[in-house]
């Protein structure tokens, strides 16, 4: 879980290839997806863009994106469509801990559809 200070602007950083801009705080997880292991981006505020093979995806509050990964870790292609995530997607994170608390109904159960690598 990453998380930009507040009144900072936008943050840049890299994540396993993927070029990340955040002015939110946003969950980055590897997952196994049917199609095989993905890096995922999940915005819980505020919004984000993910670049990668040329290409640049926004992401606002409430949404979701995967990218297919390979052996390494690395991610292979470019964003996928943002779609919105489900509850349970982001239930049992560690929201308490951020120093700035995201207006979102994250609870502490933790119910992920997917399975975390």
């Amino acid at each position: 879980m990453i998380q930009s200070p507040r009144g900072a602007g936008r943050v840049n950083l890299a994540i396993n290839g993927a070029q990340v801009s955040l002015g939110s705080t946003v969950v980055v997880r590897n997952l196994t997806a049917d199609s095989g292991a993905v890096l995922s981006f999940s915005t819980l505020e505020g919004s984000a863009t993910i670049q990668s093979s040329g290409q640049t995806q926004p992401l606002t509050a409430g949404n979701q994106l995967v990218m297919p990964v390979d052996a390494k870790g690395m991610v292979s292609a470019a964003p996928g469509k943002p779609h919105p995530y489900l509850p349970s997607e982001v239930k049992g994170l560690p929201v308490p801990a951020l120093p700035i608390r995201p207006n979102t109904n994250i609870t502490d159960t933790d119910d992920h559809e997917f399975a975390e690598t």
